[in-house]
């Protein structure tokens, strides 16, 4: 199974704070470096180990990657949009399908160079340190001919 139950619940928590959050701010800063680092300092923990346990945790967990990929700043939204696909990719994963478990740990895998610059653009930008990663996945079991 690629999320732990605690990581899982975790992160559905923070999601639904950052909807919350979300739905109450406007526009006006969208793309912005100074709402892109409001809204990650108000989110680190959820983005650095997010809790799913249940799929409203996924849902949170997909809400707030979505409303960082669309603050981000063109700088950086292309690291996010990516990290937000590999997460919609391993969140519609079901655990018998190997070949749909294999793409979601091809998608993580492909994943990390964006996590690394979406993490390095946080430190030099908004003075956070992220430690984002993709969704931990594992390979599909493979069979011995």
């Amino acid at each position: 199974m690629p999320w732990s139950d605690t990581s899982l619940r975790r992160a559905c928590v923070a999601a639904g704070l950052t909807i919350a959050l979300v739905s109450c701010g406007d526009d006006g800063g969208a793309g912005t470096a100074e709402n892109y680092c409001a809204l990650v300092e108000a989110n680190a923990a959820a983005l650095d180990a997010p809790v799913i346990a249940t799929q409203l945790d996924v849902d949170a967990t997909l809400a707030l990657y979505d409303a960082v990929a669309e603050r981000a700043p063109l700088a950086v939204r292309a690291e996010w949009e990516t990290l937000r696909a590999a997460l919609r990719t391993a969140a519609a994963v079901s655990p018998g399908d190997t070949a749909a478990v294999q793409a979601a740990a091809d998608a993580a895998r492909a994943a990390e160079p964006a996590a690394r610059r979406a993490a390095d653009y946080t430190a030099d930008t908004c003075g956070i340190k992220l430690s984002i990663a993709p969704p931990p996945m594992t390979s599909a079991p493979t069979t011995e001919p």
